[in-house]
């Protein structure tokens, strides 16, 4: 009787280490099985004072005067205290793009974007396209990532590669040409992106769950006072903590905190 029951109980748990088997082999790997999804939306410089910020033709205030659209809006997922969760594996797109290098140019006597993305352990290469020479400088906050300042002859190039994520925009600026300036956005993972001439920023292939995002200009700071539709927001250090379960369109969001910053 004894050796009868224990051979119950040996084929009950075979059988259930069997149907475990099964599952496992016949699942998806994360990756196929992940869902993703997109964030989108439009940022809006305050109509009224739209026209008094194209007469300052300030590079870093870039207001689209046929729909108030505020360009260079950095937008990025924030993972930081609370909010540092584990990332499922990322999207096919996006392990295929850290292999290529990305770039900062000078030429024509400016420097090629306001606003510049770049994951940890990505090459990024400086050029200068130029026949002066530039001598631009890194300020990072985060200590592990060691000061960039180094002289670019005229036809030259250096490479870097960042290892650590910086919690800001970090700057850039040519000590010999202090008016060329722009910001370097370096995060662990992909999910940043700027906005476009129209105001217009989107971040695809997000894996879909509920994340926190974070928000940033160069002339505000974190973008904490936002109106959307008739209501007015407050954002805690630019962060709004967003369900993505699907495609979410933030829809057009003015930065109403402008009115006391400009």
């Amino acid at each position: 009787m004894y050796t009868q029951h224990i051979g119950r109980r040996e084929i009950l748990l075979a059988r259930t280490v069997f149907a475990v088997i099964v599952v496992l082999l016949t699942a998806p790997s994360i990756s196929a099985a992940q869902e993703w999804a997109t964030l989108s939306g439009r940022f809006l410089y305050p109509p009224e004072l739209s026209a008094d910020a194209n007469a300052r033709n300030d590079k870093e205030l870039v207001v689209n005067p046929k729909n108030n659209g505020l360009a260079n809006v950095a937008v990025w997922m924030y993972r930081r205290g609370k909010d540092l969760k584990p990332l499922p594996d990322e999207h096919p797109d996006y392990k295929a793009a850290m292999e290529h290098k990305k770039s900062i140019a000078f030429a024509n006597g400016n420097i090629n974007s306001q606003i510049f993305l770049l994951r940890t352990g990505q090459p990024l290469e400086v050029i200068n396209n130029d026949a002066v020479a530039y001598d631009p400088s890194f300020t990072f906050q985060n200590l592990k990532n060691k000061p960039i300042n180094r002289p670019l002859p005229p036809g030259e190039r250096f490479q870097v590669e960042l290892k650590h994520a910086e919690p800001l925009p970090v700057l850039i600026q040519c000590a010999v040409h202090p008016h060329l300036h722009g910001r370097l956005l370096v995060m662990d993972h992909p999910y940043m992106s700027y906005t476009d001439k129209d105001g217009k920023f989107e971040i695809k292939n997000v894996p879909r769950g509920e994340w926190t995002f974070q928000f940033w200009h160069s002339k505000t700071g974190y973008v904490r006072n936002v109106k959307r539709g008739t209501k007015e927001e407050h954002w805690h250090r630019g962060r709004l903590k967003i369900d993505l379960t699907a495609d979410k369109d933030l829809g057009d969001i003015e930065i109403s905190q402008f009115r006391s910053a400009i």
